[in-house]
Order: structure tokens, then C-alpha cells, then sequence
């Protein structure tokens, strides 16, 4: 690893989300900051990419991909310096980071500085103006030293908005200059994905990511009518999706035909789960389960 001069700071770089899945904005930004930093002299030898829980996704009331993990691995081998990590014990990048310092020293070759990337909509969602630097024992013999923090700014996004929600100390990025990677998301690549285009699908994930989804979805399941995402169906081929907590409201407010969930694995048959709760019913494995108003049903891969 570099960094050995003496006004050299060595900097591990962290993101830490849903990655449902993993896209080129993702990379890019990880590109940008990594950049940023080594303008300023630093070293950033390491940077690491870990996913959250899947209650964490699903509790946005969207499909959560079973491979994530093995998505964002196939997108970090084009980046050497970049690297997936299971990140579903904890809630946030810093967290991660602090449960991960020794394996981190390992990889950076010593002790180190980090830094904690995340993006506009995060800051949005959970402002934090005012959070100090969080101070994380990375350095040599446990060391602390505070931890950086850099916010990505996507195409759509409003930069005072952010700006006002995001930590005082946070350095923040633009968009990159790519329109399709300034406006990429993992909500636009499970988009492309529903409506077959893996052509828009590989230009925000990527040739390989994109390879990978459609791999999967081809061989354990196909859309059969309505808004049915592939993206869950792709993921129903191993009947692991269940859904995350949703409020009664919430649930029938959405439109008729949304996916909600597919039916769980359990003793060779399936349970599903719903957002409205009282459905408990055994299901055949991959069984796709929908939610219109407040009522269920049930249509068959």
C-alpha cells in the first residue's frame, strides 16, 4: 500500500448502503472523493463498499435484491482499490468503520484516517447539521482521530437543501459531468430492469453488474402481467424477498399492482409476508404477492 512520506495522511475510504444494486454513480463516487483527497495530499490506499441490512431496504417499500453483496463485488473488480464488505450489522458508515478498524488497518497496511462518503438523499432524509466529526480509534495503537465526511451530489439533487442538512464539516462533491452517472440510481436500474432495457440497465450499472441481474432473472423467473418489478422476481427465483414494516396508511395508499413482496422459503412451501399484516397464509415457493388497497393477491411465475 502507499503512504509513506512523512506529511502523507493514509485515508480508508467508506460507503455504507442499500447498493439494491449497486450502479456506476456508486464507483463514480467513490472515484471523486478518493480524488478529492489525494489533491489535497492525501493517500487513499483502500476504500470499501458495505451493504446495510435488508430490513433497511425493504422498509422503504421496495424489493431487496438476495445477491447484493455478490452485485457489488462484481462491480468493484474493475476498481482494484476498491472492495465489498457485508456492512448488515450496522446502521451507518461510521459504525461500520468503527467495528472494522483492525481488518481496515490490515488492508490500508497501518493506521489510518477515515473517511465516510455518503449521498445527497441520505443527508436529506436524516439531516444532521449539526453532528461534530465522529473520533474512531484507527489510528496506530488506537489512536483516535476524527473521521472525514463527504457527501455526493446527484444530477437532481438540491445542493442548498443539502448543504443545510448535511454535517457542518461534511466536504461536499458535485455531480460527476457524465449525465448518465450524475443521474444514476438504483431505483432507475431496477426500472430498466422491469421494462427489459439492458441497454440503459448496463449504462448505469455497468456491462458486468447488468450481466449478473440478467443472468439471474432469466433463469428464476420472467414478468408475468402488470407493474410487477423483475427486480423482486428476480430475487423470487429463491423466495427470499419478504417485506419491510409498512404503516396500514401507507400500504393502501399505494397504487393498485405495486409489488409489496414474494413468498419467504419455509419447510419446503413459503409463508407470505405482507405490509398489512394478517396475511399468513402457505404459499408455493415464488409465489409473486401484490398489494391493491387493502387487499392481497396472488399471481403465479
Amino acid at each position: 500500500p502507499a503512504g509513506g512520506g512523512a506529511d502523507e495522511r493514509r485515508v480508508v475510504l467508506a460507503m455504507h448502503g442499500s447498493f439494491n444494486p449497486v450502479h456506476r454513480g456508486h464507483i463514480a463516487a467513490m472515484e471523486a472523493a478518493k480524488a478529492a483527497l489525494e489533491a489535497q495530499g492525501d493517500v487513499v490506499p483502500y476504500g470499501e463498499l458495505a451493504i446495510t441490512k435488508q430490513s433497511h431496504v425493504t422498509g422503504k417499500g421496495v424489493p431487496c435484491l438476495k445477491d447484493r453483496l455478490r452485485l457489488l463485488e462484481i462491480g468493484c473488480a474493475a476498481t482494484p482499490w476498491l472492495h465489498a464488505a457485508d456492512g448488515s450489522k450496522e446502521t451507518t458508515g461510521t459504525k461500520h468503520v468503527a467495528k472494522a478498524v483492525r481488518r481496515l488497518q490490515a488492508a490500508a497496511g497501518g493506521g489510518f484516517t477515515a473517511a465516510v462518503l455518503d449521498g445527497g438523499d441520505v443527508c436529506l432524509r436524516w439531516p444532521k447539521p449539526n453532528k461534530p466529526p465522529a473520533k474512531l480509534a484507527t489510528g496506530v495503537g488506537g489512536a483516535q482521530r476524527n473521521a472525514l465526511r463527504f457527501v455526493v451530489l446527484r444530477a437532481d439533487d438540491d445542493a442548498a437543501k443539502v448543504r443545510r442538512a448535511a454535517p457542518y464539516h461534511a466536504v461536499l462533491l458535485p455531480p460527476p459531468a457524465d449525465g448518465v452517472l450524475a443521474a444514476a440510481s438504483s431505483t432507475a436500474a431496477r426500472a430498466a430492469l422491469d421494462r427489459r432495457d439492458h441497454a440503459e440497465l448496463a449504462a448505469i450499472c455497468g456491462d458486468a453488474v447488468a450481466a449478473a441481474l440478467r443472468e439471474r432473472l432469466q433463469a428464476h423467473g420472467t414478468v408475468v402481467q402488470g407493474s410487477f418489478s423483475s427486480a423482486a422476481l428476480y430475487h423470487a427465483g429463491a423466495a427470499r424477498v419478504s417485506l419491510g414494516s409498512r404503516k396500514r396508511a401507507a400500504a393502501e395508499r399505494e397504487e393498485p399492482g405495486t409489488l409489496r413482496g414474494v413468498a419467504k422459503r419455509e419447510n419446503g412451501r413459503a409463508k407470505c409476508c405482507n405490509a398489512l399484516g394478517g396475511c399468513n397464509q402457505k404459499l408455493e415457493t415464488g409465489t409473486v404477492v401484490l398489494v391493491a388497497a387493502s387487499k392481497v393477491f396472488q399471481g403465479h411465475q
